[in-house]
């Protein structure tokens, strides 16, 4: 199968995309026999989406064995911050995966659509940049400390020796 690079993800997709909507109201069983003839062929990028019927539910069994080789993207219909920031946990817990690989506001039609998409993804942006800033600065204040460790136990080596050395035989006399 063909692939080419998609975007500036570096990703290399493959040219032929599994669209999970065709697992719309399909069994389980059903979807099984697809997803084995998909990867069969070589398809290394699946779009899924919640508005795609059953979808989400029938690739989820899946994606524990096939996410480190697939392309992953789904998409949102909600257009307010709060409802696309629950559709997207909903989708993540069905397809049972910690994150996609893109991530889109699907049927945009109007420029109303696309006005209030932008302002709801520049508030989640600046959210995003929030919380990292956030685990930035708790995982430097994490790092410090470990170093206080690691430089504690540096200048007390000699101290740490010997009471690992006497530690066993005081325990093991103490009886």
């Amino acid at each position: 199968m063909q692939t080419r690079r998609f975007g500036r993800s570096g990703h290399m997709s493959t040219v032929a995309i599994f669209g999970a909507a065709a697992l719309w109201n399909a069994t389980q069983a059903e979807a099984d026999a697809v997803v084995e003839q998909v990867m069969a062929a070589g398809v290394n990028h699946f779009d899924v989406a919640p508005s795609y019927g059953l979808a989400e539910t029938r690739l989820g069994p899946w994606m524990p064995r096939l996410r480190d080789q697939i392309f992953l993207g789904c998409k949102t219909m909600e257009r307010d911050a709060a409802g696309a920031a629950a559709e997207l946990r909903r989708s993540l817990d069905l397809l049972q995966v910690d994150a996609f690989d893109l991530y889109q506001i699907h049927a945009v039609e109007t420029m109303a659509d696309l006005d209030a998409a932008l302002t709801n993804l520049s508030g989640a942006v600046v959210d995003v940049q929030r919380f990292v800033a956030g685990s930035r600065d708790q995982a430097a204040e994490q790092v410090a400390r470990l170093g206080d460790v690691v430089r504690n136990i540096s200048e007390n080596q000699m101290v740490l020796k010997n009471l690992l050395h006497v530690a066993p035989n005081a325990i093991g006399n103490s009886y």
